[in-house]
C-alpha cells in the first residue's frame, strides 16, 4: 500500500531546524565580515606567501560550497526513490545531508578569518566572505523543494513499525 505525505507538520518541523541553522550562519558571516576588520589587527603583517594562502584558501572554499551543492541535490534526488514508513522518517532523510551543505557553505568564513590574521588581506577576507554568503544563498533551504520532494516520496504504511 503506497501513501503520500499527509503530515505537512514533519515537513515544516525539519526545514525550520534547516533554516534556523542557516539564519544563525549568515549572520554570524555578515557579523565577521563587519567586526574583523574594525577589531582585529592581523598578526604578522603581510606574509610572503600570501598570494599562495589565498589561492589554497579559495580553493578550499570553492570545493567545499560544490561538495555542499552535491550533497544537496543528492539527497533531493534520492529521498524520492527510497520508500519510507512515516513522514519522518523521510523528512529525517533530508535533513542531515542539507544540515551538511549548510555548513559546508560556511568553510570560507573561517578561513577568511585565519588568512586576514596571517596576511593582513583585507581584500582577500571580504572576497571569502563574501563567498560564504554566496554560499549560503545558493544552498539555502527552501519549502518548495521539501514538498516537491515529499510529494514524490512513498510511504508504505506495511513497513510501519
Amino acid at each position: 500500500m503506497r501513501a503520500r505525505f499527509s503530515s505537512a507538520a514533519a515537513i515544516e518541523q525539519g526545514l525550520a531546524t534547516i533554516q534556523r541553522i542557516w539564519v544563525a550562519e549568515v549572520v554570524s558571516a555578515a557579523t565577521v565580515l563587519w567586526i574583523l576588520p574594525r577589531l582585529v589587527r592581523p598578526l604578522g603583517g603581510r606574509l610572503e606567501s600570501g598570494t599562495l594562502f589565498i589561492a589554497l584558501f579559495y580553493l578550499i572554499s570553492l570545493s567545499d560550497l560544490a561538495l555542499g551543492r552535491w550533497f544537496k541535490s543528492r539527497a533531493m534526488a534520492q529521498a524520492p526513490r527510497t520508500p519510507a514508513s512515516s513522514v519522518e522518517e523521510a523528512v529525517g532523510r533530508l535533513v542531515g545531508p542539507l544540515l551538511l551543505a549548510v555548513l559546508l557553505a560556511v568553510t570560507p568564513l573561517p578561513l577568511a578569518v585565519v588568512l586576514y590574521l596571517l596576511t593582513g588581506h583585507l581584500a582577500a577576507f571580504a572576497w571569502l566572505c563574501a563567498l560564504s554568503l554566496i554560499g549560503l544563498l545558493i544552498l539555502r533551504p527552501r519549502l518548495e523543494e521539501w514538498q516537491e520532494v515529499a510529494m514524490r516520496t512513498p510511504i508504505h504504511a506495511d513497513r510501519a513499525p
